[in-house]
């Protein structure tokens, strides 16, 4: 998984839309997996921290935000061995500083301070 870039005010009609541009590369099929099926990514995982430790998480939107093309899935079976790219929005406030984004399922927390 890899952050790449944060934008703030990627909506004009909403300026507290901000977006997060990451890639996630899924492994290959584990040998001990029961299941042909592939597996499942998404932005609800993905979050950005202000300051003061204030959690904003991935906005369940699927439409178009012209300023964060092209966007990341909301949910999506992916092949084994796939990456996919793509910006994550995030419902933020456009009045705070964001510190950090994290990445959170089940088994992982994964961290990537913002400039």
């Amino acid at each position: 998984m890899t952050v790449y870039a944060h934008k703030k005010n990627v909506e004009p009609q909403d300026p507290n839309q901000e977006a997060i541009d990451v890639k996630v590369c899924v492994g290959s099929k584990p040998a001990e997996a029961e299941t042909d099926m592939t597996p499942v990514i998404g932005s609800s995982p993905w979050a950005i921290f202000d300051a003061e430790d204030r959690r904003y998480e991935a906005a369940r939107t699927t439409w178009s935000h012209e300023g964060a093309q092209p966007g990341y899935p909301v949910e999506q079976r992916v092949n084994w061995g796939d990456c996919v790219r793509g910006w994550v929005i995030i419902q933020g406030q456009a009045s705070m500083k964001m510190t950090k984004v994290r990445y959170t399922n089940s088994d992982t927390i994964l961290e990537w301070k913002l400039p």
